[in-house]
């Protein structure tokens, strides 16, 4: 099911009382995506209210808030709707049964409303609800939708909750990396252990923000990295090669080849990839840290050359699509 990109794409987000999370994913996606979706918004059990706090925070970023009151979902499940996502663990144990087969994904949140304390606190609590939604947007905006088969868009939509989610799953977290070029490879360089790297981008966003397939060795991962600079939010999961071979012509244009070696030095192990195809040549070399303030103690080793940590020319997503720099 690829789908039409000639409609607006109809969106429903669902959650307990439609006065929060979902009226702000409702008027965050109409804004953002006016263009090419319509967004909807309902509830499980509807509140009396919409909560001020989501008003003033949409109002704050900017976003206006022409909303509607609290209603329940009971209805909207006879509406034709492409997308159906969940943003609340209670919603999504009692979303009821769409016809025709809509993207049915969860995006679970805690709410924000929940947060006790005084207006300060609350309005903290409801500005990271924003961004969180934001974000979750971005990554969604970002997909090919219209050239993904039901099945591989199913799995992106749903990853987006999972990548940005909170309760940290297995393979969800931040990471610290600083990343240099290499100067001088190392002689020894095939007698530590490697293996060949194909990565291809299906979706990148300008805040940094990537939905990235790769090939390791015998093993497929798809990941989900957030944020620039030194330390960025990244998910990974395995795939088997099935689900790697539906989504790797999505990357077209978007791709790298490499071969990773992994060095041990002073404790730590150093990720030198060596570069190929129309990027032979190019050697770069990355170290990950636990922490911010311990990646500013590294001493490098002799064959390092420049620091490129914050040289956007050397982010894998620019060289898949641009090449090197002159």
């Amino acid at each position: 099911m690829a789908i039409d990109e000639k409609r607006k794409y109809r969106l429903l987000f669902i959650c307990t009382g439609n006065s929060a999370r979902s009226q702000m994913a409702e008027a965050v996606l109409n804004w953002k995506g006016g263009g090419r979706f319509h967004a909807a918004s309902a509830g499980s059990y509807p509140a009396e209210r919409v909560n001020p706090h989501a008003i003033e925070t949409l109002r704050e970023y900017g976003i206006p808030w022409s909303g509607h009151a609290p209603r329940s979902i009971d209805g909207l499940e006879r509406e034709p709707w492409d997308f159906v996502i969940t943003v609340c663990d209670r919603a999504k144990e009692s979303c009821p049964i769409f016809p025709g087969q809509p993207v049915l994904a969860h995006w679970g949140m805690p709410d924000p409303a929940d947060v006790e304390g005084d207006g300060a606190a609350k309005r903290a609590a409801f500005r990271s609800a924003f961004v969180l939604i934001s974000r979750r947007i971005d990554l969604l905006l970002a997909l090919p939708l219209e050239k993904l088969e039901r099945l591989a868009l199913a799995a992106q939509v749903r990853a987006i909750g999972r990548a940005t989610g909170y309760g940290e799953e297995p393979g969800t977290g931040m990471e610290t990396e600083r990343k240099y070029l290499v100067t001088e490879v190392p002689k020894d360089l095939d007698a530590w252990p490697h293996e060949d790297v194909a990565q291809g981008y299906i979706a990148l966003a300008e805040d940094g923000t990537e939905v990235r397939v790769r090939k390791m060795g015998a093993k497929y991962y798809e990941t989900v990295k957030t944020g620039q600079g030194l330390t960025r939010g990244e998910t990974e999961i395995e795939l088997d090669k099935g689900q790697f071979e539906t989504l790797w012509p999505l990357t077209e244009g978007r791709r790298i080849e490499k071969t990773r070696y992994r060095i041990p030095y002073r404790g730590r192990v150093i990720e030198v990839d060596v570069y190929r195809g129309r990027l032979k040549g190019l050697v770069t070399a990355e170290t990950e840290f636990g922490s911010t303030a311990e990646s500013e103690s590294v001493d490098p080793p002799p064959w390092f050359g420049r620091e490129v940590t914050n040289d956007r020319k050397y982010k894998n997503q620019y060289l898949a699509v641009h090449g090197l720099a002159d």
